[in-house]
């Protein structure tokens, strides 16, 4: 089978590689659609990489190259002898991609995120960009039968976003900031204004990921190069926000971040990061802010996000700009979400 393999520094190659054997607490996914995370990118163009790794991971025994991909959906082809009759081939289903030891106390409460062997399907064991995937019965989720496989693909990037809102401790009524409108930080403003937000602003520079946050119902943009932004959303709020999203991961969108809340505000960093970053203890300490973190999503997340799928609550289909083949995953994948600002989710087409 094809698969867009990498090899760390910064080469990725289409490939052609077996189908993986089928164990007995597998399915075998067929892959319909799998989107390019910036995650992805950042691995792909940081020359070090940031999860992958040349050396085994303790629980899947996988090491550089691998498969990327870890936002997809797609149909059960086969079956193992001890997957239960929750899956059944022919179902359509999405991956949670969290692989974790299932022993340790984070594990056994559902906390598997937060598991010392944390790993992912995609980056430490073969992932979506490929014509097959063998999943464990524990990381698949049916997909309800009115939502489309391609609209599915979302599921993953909906359930990280769902679990940020939770971590936030948000209330409906409540005033929140998303700082960068990439795919995550456009469907935590989307999704906050579904659970009831008073008001939710979008600090983005000017472009297409600022149109669709206005399209989506964000009540403000803040066009970060143009704008003190923390000054303009204390005035457009009357003192500050109650919540504040970190979608970017660097430093202006922190401090943006942190500066925005009213005292006792909250701040969730969810943007991946690739440098050390400098933290403004005094705004944390006399403000009496509280700035915590929001990693990956579990099983509850995933349900949540296939329901506002379902149900419409959250639409996503206007975030997808362009739809490409697995062969052009490269110039038309990564590079192309790297250098064209036109760019907000691209799902390559494995069905093509």
């Amino acid at each position: 089978m094809k698969a867009a393999r990498f090899h760390g520094n910064q080469t990725v190659k289409l490939e052609e590689v077996d189908v993986p054997v089928l164990r007995p607490d597998e399915v075998k996914i067929k892959v319909a659609f799998a989107g390019i995370c910036g995650s992805d990118c950042k691995e792909v163009h940081t020359r070090d990489g940031l999860t992958c790794s040349f050396n085994p991971h303790p629980i899947t025994g996988e090491s550089l190259p691998i498969i990327l991909g870890h936002e997809f959906s797609g149909e059960i082809v086969e079956k193992g002898s001890q997957v239960s009759s929750r899956l059944t081939v022919g179902a359509n289903v999405c991956v949670e991609p969290v692989i974790s030891c299932l022993k340790c106390d984070f594990c056994v409460r559902g906390e598997r995120p937060l598991c010392s062997q944390l790993g992912f399907f995609g980056y430490n064991r073969g992932g979506g960009f490929a014509s097959y995937v063998n999943v464990t019965e524990y990381n698949c989720h049916v997909i309800p039968s009115n939502i489309p496989l391609k609209r599915a693909a979302f599921a993953e990037p909906l359930a990280v976003a769902c679990r940020a809102v939770r971590k936030s401790g948000f209330k409906q009524g409540e005033k929140a900031l998303v700082v960068g409108g990439g795919p995550l930080g456009l469907l935590i403003a989307r999704l906050l204004k579904a659970k009831g937000a008073a008001w939710v602003g979008v600090s983005q520079s000017r472009g297409a990921r600022a149109e669709r946050a206005l399209e989506g119902g964000a009540d403000a943009i803040f066009h970060r190069a143009e704008v003190n932004v923390p000054r303009e959303v204390h005035e457009a709020t009357g003192g500050g926000v109650h919540v504040a999203f970190e979608c970017a991961g660097n430093q202006e969108s922190l401090d943006t971040s942190i500066e925005s809340t009213q005292p006792q505000g909250r701040v969730v960093v969810v943007g991946l990061w690739t440098t050390q970053p400098k933290l403004n203890i005094q705004a944390v300490l006399f403000g009496e802010r509280i700035v915590t973190g929001s990693c990956c999503a579990v099983a509850d997340d995933f349900k949540e996000a296939l329901e506002a799928l379902s149900s419409g609550k959250v639409r996503v289909d206007d975030l997808i700009t362009s739809t490409i083949r697995l062969e052009d995953i490269r110039s038309k994948g990564f590079d192309a979400l790297d250098h064209d600002k036109a760019q907000i989710k691209i799902m390559v087409d494995l069905g093509t």
